[in-house]
Parts: C-alpha cells; sequence; structure tokens
C-alpha cells in the first residue's frame, strides 16, 4: 500500500486511510470512473458503516476469459453471508493474485486462511487501476481496466 497506512501494534493493528483520502480528494481524474466511484463510496472507509470494508472476508472469487478479454468478480462478504457485502467486477483483467502467509490459496475453502479485510486502496495503473486489498494474513491484487461494485444485502 502507498497511501493508506497499516501498522501493528502492541494491541493489534493501527489502520489509517486519512493520506489515502487526501489522494483520492487530490486525484479524481485518475483513476477509471467505477473504481473512483467505489473508492469514494462514502461507507467504504467508516468503520462505523456497514459498507466498510474493514472486517469482511473473501467469500467468492471468479475469473472468467470472455470475447471482450479476462474479467473477475470477487466478493467481500460477512462471514457465513454470501448475500451481504461488496460485489467487486473488473474489467479486462490484466493481473489478478491471491497470496497468503500460511501456504496457497487452491480453493475457496482456502479463503479463511486470508482473515478479514483491513483495508484496501486503488491506484491508477497503465492499464486502467491496480486495487490491493489487504487482509490479516493474505493480499489480494488485481490490475484493471476498471471496477464495478454493488454492495449487496440479504
Amino acid at each position: 500500500m502507498e497511501y493508506v497506512k497499516i501498522e501493528k501494534t502492541s494491541t493489534g493493528y493501527l489502520l489509517d486511510p486519512n493520506c489515502y483520502l487526501d489522494w483520492l480528494d487530490e486525484s479524481s481524474d485518475l483513476l477509471p470512473d467505477g473504481a473512483m466511484a467505489f473508492a469514494t463510496d462514502p461507507g467504504h472507509y467508516d468503520v462505523h458503516s456497514p459498507r466498510c470494508v474493514k472486517d469482511l472476508r473473501l467469500v467468492r472469487a471468479v475469473l472468467r476469459d470472455g470475447q471482450e478479454g479476462v474479467s473477475a468478480e470477487i466478493l467481500l462478504g460477512v462471514r457465513d453471508s454470501d448475500r451481504k457485502g461488496w460485489e467487486i467486477q473488473y474489467s479486462n483483467v490484466a493481473e489478478f493474485s491471491v497470496s497468503s502467509r500460511y501456504g496457497d490459496i487452491v480453493n475457496e475453502a482456502d479463503f479463511w486462511k486470508l482473515g478479514k479485510v483491513q483495508l484496501d486502496e486503488i491506484l491508477p495503473h497503465k492499464e486502467g487501476c491496480r486495487h490491493e486489498i489487504q487482509l490479516l494474513d493474505g493480499v489480494i491484487v488485481v490490475v484493471a481496466a476498471d471496477i464495478d461494485s454493488i454492495w449487496v444485502e440479504n
């Protein structure tokens, strides 16, 4: 992460998105429209909002190779619910990686190894944007042309 600060302390983690939020205010024209809409959603970084990414988990990840290029879809959701959380779709995916410090992630049964989302950051990339999602025990990185996201409820 370049702007979002995540620091381990003696009592847990210090999570500070303020430098990133300042960057977003100054750089709104550098991100694709969908990525900017997701990053600036009013609940995205508000830890008191049910729409905050903090503490969500990776529930689903799907890659598709179609006529218009590779697309990806992930669901960052509430534990034990595949019907509530951020559903994020990526178009023209150039890079997709999921890594865990506890070993390989080979299927959805391994997603628990990643832990909960701490915070995320979307930055410009020559392909469109780079979305990095930092979890307690892993990281998801997606480079794509743009992002389309929706908060889904039960």
